[in-house]
């Protein structure tokens, strides 16, 4: 079960840095790959985030005991997630599809976002039950990390749409 989280972790940051890396490492003259999020905002954006998160699981400083027990609260609901998320993914790609095509269509476009909205609130409440039980590990010294760890993330977003909205 560890290796499945430290996988899933690992995975994460290794498609981070396919996607940051190659909006900033290019040669002296050499067009830059995704070059219209070049000296953007939202690259900005994305890369302080992705900062917040890195520092966070760093002074989270979890306990193999932790790490134990958070897997084990979280492995418990792996059905329950599984069954609330696949319907989100789901329900996300058709509505994609329709924004995408080629004749959007209004009234399907509105009815697939109503399903996925009912789909984000069901998701939402389950994790809502899964973070309580997962809050119990933590210290509140942890909690209270994570909790600045949001605000700071919440204060990134601001601070871009306030940057993008004065330009």
């Amino acid at each position: 079960m560890k290796s499945k989280w430290l996988a899933g972790f690992m995975s994460f940051v290794f498609l981070a840095g396919v996607v940051l890396a190659p909006l900033s490492a290019r040669a002296e003259g050499e067009k830059a790959p995704l070059g219209m999020l070049k000296d953007r905002p939202i690259k900005k954006l994305i890369a302080a985030r992705l900062g917040v998160l890195f520092k966070l699981v760093s002074d989270l400083d979890l306990s193999d005991e932790q790490v134990r027990q958070i897997k084990e609260k979280v492995g418990a609901h792996e059905e329950e997630i599984r069954n609330a998320v696949k319907p989100l993914v789901e329900k996300r790609r058709a509505l994609r599809e329709l924004v995408l095509s080629g004749n959007p269509d209004e009234k399907a476009i509105r009815a697939a976002s109503a399903g996925l909205t009912d789909a984000i609130s069901d998701t939402a409440v389950m994790a809502s039950r899964i973070v309580k039980e997962v809050r119990t590990v933590l210290t509140p010294k942890q909690s209270e990390l994570i909790e600045k760890a949001r605000t700071e993330s919440d204060r990134l977003v601001d601070q871009f749409f306030h940057r993008t909205k004065t330009k």
